[in-house]
């Protein structure tokens, strides 16, 4: 989806709106804004979440405190659009492939906040298969966790429908590797069928 600016936050009271607005790519044959994202959060939660600014198009950043979850560091929230690879977003860059931004807004990240874990979401136009990408198994933090939390403990196998691995993804999985990241589609409960991650209509 597209955002702007102008997005009606008043329209949910009950949330605090971060916004990545969208923005203007020359040849654009529309001439209309390109991605964006929005991120809702309850203003119950507001005390525990906090705005991080980033200098990266189409990515909105939250930390969340650890007392929020109970986890041992807080959490750095990363919602992200990357344009596809065709995308004349990258006419006018250097940019060969857009997972490369997420890789500099997490190493940005780090050098601000020293000790925080990282929770990345959205459209990355990455497509990784059904690979895990510190080789064939979930590692073994991953496989101590609770049962009830998990689609196969013993496997140890994530599943996925979409068994394409395009040049983002490959991208993405060597990113993942190297900032100790572990993708969740088709692991965790909820998603043991490895679904569909985008739908094109």
């Amino acid at each position: 989806e597209t955002f702007s600016r102008d997005f009606p936050s008043q329209l949910f009271p009950l949330h605090d709106v971060y916004i990545a607005a969208g923005v203007k790519v020359s040849d654009s044959v529309t001439g209309r804004l390109s991605g964006g994202v929005v991120l809702l959060v309850r203003k119950e939660f507001s005390p525990l979440v906090k705005h991080v600014t980033v200098e990266y198009d189409n990515i909105v950043v939250v930390k969340l405190s650890k007392d929020m979850l109970g986890s041992v560091t807080d959490i750095m929230l990363l919602g992200v659009y990357l344009p596809p690879a065709n995308s004349v977003y990258y006419k006018d860059t250097e940019i060969e492939n857009g997972v490369f931004l997420v890789e500099q807004c997490i190493l940005d990240i780090q050098e601000q906040f020293s000790d925080v874990s990282f929770l990345l979401c959205g459209d990355l136009n990455a497509r990784t298969g059904d690979r895990f990408p510190c080789g064939d198994s979930l590692p073994d933090d991953f496989v101590d966790m609770e049962p009830s939390n998990m689609c196969s403990v013993t496997d140890s196998v994530r599943t996925s429908k979409d068994c394409v691995i395009n040049a983002f993804g490959t991208y993405l999985l060597s990113v993942c590797e190297q900032f100790d990241l572990v993708i969740l589609n088709g692991v965790l409960s909820g998603d043991c069928s490895g679904d569909y991650l985008y739908r094109r209509f």
